[in-house]
């Protein structure tokens, strides 16, 4: 009988984070589509949207990256822009259309070079390595793998990848 209750409040439990999540990604849908300004506020929502509906809905997703993808040209913000461009490889990766993930990852590892952040640099390789493990390209994902760990250890700065 305890199990049996415990199972139900864990099916109840899973049920409201599953809803207050998506309470709050409607809350930011709604926030953008009512704020008309083409600022660096539309594009942390924008942002912020495209990381809540991970796993959620790609479609949408694809679409909310690429209008962060869009606005940070027009804004000419470099770091949002390489954000959006890893995060489209990682959407198309899960949707296994390798061919479409792996440019995305290259342009945002080549524009990611331009900065001084190296965590974003580490999260970058180990998207490659992980596009190129998924292609059969054994070496060149140990290549893009070991770049990771090596800027890691230089840096010593090694994040939860």
């Amino acid at each position: 009988m305890k199990r049996l209750l415990f199972i139900l409040s864990l099916f109840l439990t899973v049920g409201s984070v599953s809803n207050a999540q998506n309470a709050e990604l409607d809350s930011l849908i709604s926030a953008e589509k009512s704020y008309r300004s083409e600022d660096t506020v539309k594009l942390e929502l924008l942002t912020k949207i495209c990381d809540k509906l991970h796993w959620i809905n790609p479609q949408l997703q694809l679409e909310y990256c690429n209008k962060t993808k869009d606005l940070a040209e027009r804004l000419y913000n470099p770091r949002s822009k390489i954000i959006a461009l890893y995060n489209l490889g990682f959407i198309y990766q899960d949707l296994f259309e390798l061919e479409k993930a792996l440019p995305l990852f290259i342009s945002a590892y080549e524009l990611s070079k331009q900065t001084n952040d190296t965590l974003l640099i580490i999260q970058i390789l180990n998207g490659l390595g992980a596009c190129c493990l998924r292609k059969s390209d054994y070496n060149q994902a140990i290549e893009y793998f070991n770049q990771a760990i090596g800027l890691c250890n230089f840096f010593s700065k090694c994040p939860d990848l």
